[in-house]
């Protein structure tokens, strides 16, 4: 069980690549076919290279997130996904997602 495809959606200010927010867009999958318990679990991350160490963002462990200036100005965000099924094994495998473009100006 877990999330067999994470997809992460940002919302760009037109013209610039200014994020307004983040938001999460998931498919949940069980190979039981147990139904997804209520809403998994988030955490978003940031790191300042695509491939580098990605920190915790503390506190922010909702489906989406809105970039803080200065904070996260040059920086790149993911977020992991830890889904639960209602019956069966209901522990999910946490997926992270790809990182998002650079933030170059938050609002």
């Amino acid at each position: 069980m877990g999330v067999s495809d994470t997809l992460l959606k940002t919302e760009l200010i037109q013209g610039s690549q200014a994020f307004t927010k983040s938001k999460v867009n998931y498919f949940y999958s069980d190979a039981e076919g147990d139904l997804e318990a209520g809403s998994p679990t988030f955490q978003w991350y940031r790191s300042t290279t695509e491939n580098g160490n990605y920190e915790a963002i503390v506190g922010e462990t909702e489906d989406n997130y809105t970039p803080a200036s200065p904070v996260d100005t040059g920086k790149l965000l993911k977020v992991k996904i830890t889904p639960s099924a209602s019956t069966g094994i209901t522990a999910g495998t946490a997926v992270m997602s790809s990182a998002t473009i650079q933030i170059t100006s938050p609002s």
